[in-house]
């Protein structure tokens, strides 16, 4: 994709995900989920670093499914706990087959904030890949 139009697509993206706002999510007995600018930096930047264009272009276009699996899944796939000196940091994956892949969404809440979108992709289904309960 060349550079400008590369820019375009980010920037349109940029609004479509401004649009989303929240999601109810009933695995969190429906609490809102919201989309702020770190869950759409997190489509872009891995760490310091800037994505591969490739890589944000498939993340971004997976967008469309966010909403998707957070209203519609009941449980949530993992659950992680990070705690730091001043900060105690949740992760929840959440995991849905769509057309034969599974798209994953990770959710993030610091301390008592929010829950807020941090990323979503896809990885294909094997025969080794574990489908988490009520998720197909």
């Amino acid at each position: 994709m060349p550079q400008d139009d590369f820019k375009v697509f980010i920037q349109n993206a940029k609004e479509e995900y401004r649009k989303i706002g929240h999601v109810e999510c009933p695995a969190f007995r429906g609490e809102k989920v919201y989309f702020t600018n770190k869950g759409f930096n997190h489509l872009i930047r891995k760490g310091h670093g800037i994505r591969a264009p490739h890589q944000q272009i498939r993340r971004i276009r997976l967008l469309k499914r966010v909403k998707r699996v957070l209203e519609t899944t009941k449980m949530f796939s993992e659950h992680r706990v990070v705690k730091k000196i001043n900060s105690t940091a949740h992760f929840w994956s959440f995991e849905k087959n769509i057309k034969g892949k599974n798209t994953v969404v990770i959710i993030c809440q610091i301390n008592k904030e929010p829950k807020k979108f941090l990323s979503i992709f896809d990885k294909k289904i094997t025969e080794n890949t574990k489908v988490p309960k009520g998720t197909l």
